[in-house]
């Protein structure tokens, strides 16, 4: 009987995770901006006691995600949360979820028939933020850092054009042959800094 109580209670708790999870990828675009995604985590971070880091990836020196995020009006955010539920020398493990909160494709546009359906590119992020909210509930015994870049991928007249060269945090240049491979390039900064910070 308390087996079957216990994992009841995980079932209940992996359950409402994934109903929110769900909850923030079928909302719209216009309500789920990378500003309500970090104030989303910031709010959950404090309800399950979570260290979190907002960080701007400009002054981070995230130049391919900035390169991606600048044909956008809404201000790139890399969240980063913390769960200390190992030992001081227990390995790090990182958690990465994109957050491209709507994808256009910029110059490499995307077809105007489903691109309604690019509000879930943010689908990533949502399932490791959800992650870390049931990591916390369960008290995982792990070190776990969850790195998580949103912007938006949106056609400006500064928007990133097919030729261009950016940066990157390690230092990489990356040619960019198509602006609808966004996903890849903040994903490389964010692994970079989950390298950096140790995981």
């Amino acid at each position: 009987m308390k087996s079957a109580l216990s994992g009841l209670k995980v079932g209940e708790i992996l359950a409402k995770c994934e109903n929110k999870a769900r909850d923030l990828v079928n909302a719209p675009s216009n309500k789920i901006t990378p500003e309500y995604m970090a104030d989303y985590a910031k709010k959950m971070a404090k309800e399950n006691k979570l260290k979190i880091e907002i960080l701007d990836p400009k002054k981070e020196k995230m130049e391919a995600l900035w390169a991606i995020a600048k044909g956008s009006i809404m201000e790139p955010k890399v969240v980063v949360l913390w769960h200390k539920g190992g030992g001081v020398k227990d390995p790090l493990i990182a958690l990465i979820g994109k957050g491209i909160t709507f994808d256009s494709g910029v110059i490499s546009i995307k077809p105007s028939m489903r691109m309604w359906e690019m509000k879930t590119d943010m689908a990533g992020a949502a399932a490791v933020i959800e992650a870390m909210r049931a990591i916390s509930a369960l008290k995982i015994k792990k070190n776990i850092v969850a790195i998580i870049p949103v912007c938006e991928n949106m056609p400006d007249a500064g928007a990133l054009k097919p030729g261009d060269v950016v940066g990157s945090l390690d230092g990489t240049t990356i040619e960019i042959i198509s602006t609808d491979a966004e996903g890849r390039i903040i994903l490389a900064d964010a692994i970079t800094h989950a390298k950096n910070i140790g995981a």
